[in-house]
């Protein structure tokens, strides 16, 4: 995304929170982690839980905010 969003733009992703192996992996803190390797930072989220369709505990739903840094 980062070659094509503008210094001064937002980018709002809705994300769910992620399971690999058994464990689950908060998309917030992932995002928090990994947006600035892609030329990003978070600047806000909000979440809700949503029943798991598979029947697990309640996984994480959330908006999340970006801004992008620049070049």
């Amino acid at each position: 995304l980062r070659p094509v969003v503008k210094v001064d733009a937002r980018v709002l992703l809705w994300l769910g929170d992620a399971e690999l192996a058994g464990r689950r992996l908060a998309a917030d803190e992932q995002l928090e982690r990994l947006a600035p390797d892609a030329g990003f930072r978070l600047i806000a989220s909000a979440s809700q839980l949503r029943i798991d369709p598979r029947g697990g505990a309640p996984r994480g739903e959330r908006l999340l905010l970006l801004h992008p840094c620049s070049p």
